[in-house]
């Protein structure tokens, strides 16, 4: 939560979307990031992190495969935490997945 307080601090943000993208001139855009944009940070912050491969064995070799992130990672990950964070209340899950 500090760096989501610290966003809504800085970007002054009162109502609306919370992850917006940024106008040419570097102010914040009115309108929620796309799923794509969503998409292309989870993937570039995943490789930052070292988990866009996993590796597994395979017939007594090891194998590297590419790992995909999209969306409803992000999604199930969320529901995960708020669900152990709050007993499985599914009210709570479904408020936060909206």
């Amino acid at each position: 939560m500090g760096a989501l307080n610290a966003w809504l601090d800085r970007s002054g943000l009162q109502e609306g979307p919370v992850f917006r993208g940024f106008q040419p001139n570097g102010d914040l855009r009115p309108t929620a990031l796309s799923d794509q944009a969503v998409r292309l940070v989870m993937k570039e912050r995943a490789a930052a992190a070292g988990l866009d491969v996993r590796r597994t064995q395979r017939g007594g070799r090891t194998v590297t495969e590419q790992v995909r992130w999209g969306g409803h990672s992000l999604r199930r990950g969320i529901a995960t935490a708020v669900a152990e964070a709050t007993d499985g209340d599914v009210k709570a899950v479904q408020e936060a997945g909206r």
